[in-house]
């Protein structure tokens, strides 16, 4: 699944910059960009009251996922706007099963 990261005022270069970066952060750590959304995924739904028993798998391997999709997030907007006078508060890496790929 593609990654797609949104950030106010980035070109698409830009952006393109910035997933590199995610994706070159997370095979640093031997995650796929999938695993670690996984990971992200199960973390926002572990405590939903009714969730079927078995559908979340939240343990070590995914908290960790979780960790790193979120430091992967920051890694990006950092090298996105990489030169710029300020870094925005707010941006946000995601992945769209159905987008076409950035690059």
């Amino acid at each position: 699944m593609p990654l797609r990261l949104k950030v106010k005022g980035a070109t698409k270069e830009e952006l393109a910059r910035g997933v590199d970066a995610a994706v070159a952060f997370l095979q640093m750590h031997d995650v796929t960009p999938e695993q670690a959304y996984d990971g992200h995924w199960e973390a926002l739904h572990a405590d939903i009251p009714g969730m079927p028993e078995g559908i979340i798998q939240f343990g070590e391997r995914e908290q960790r996922w979780a960790r790193l999709w979120l430091e992967a997030g920051g890694v990006a907007i950092r090298a996105c706007c990489r030169g710029w006078d300020e870094i925005p508060l707010f941006g946000n890496l995601d992945m769209y099963p159905d987008d076409p790929p950035l690059h």
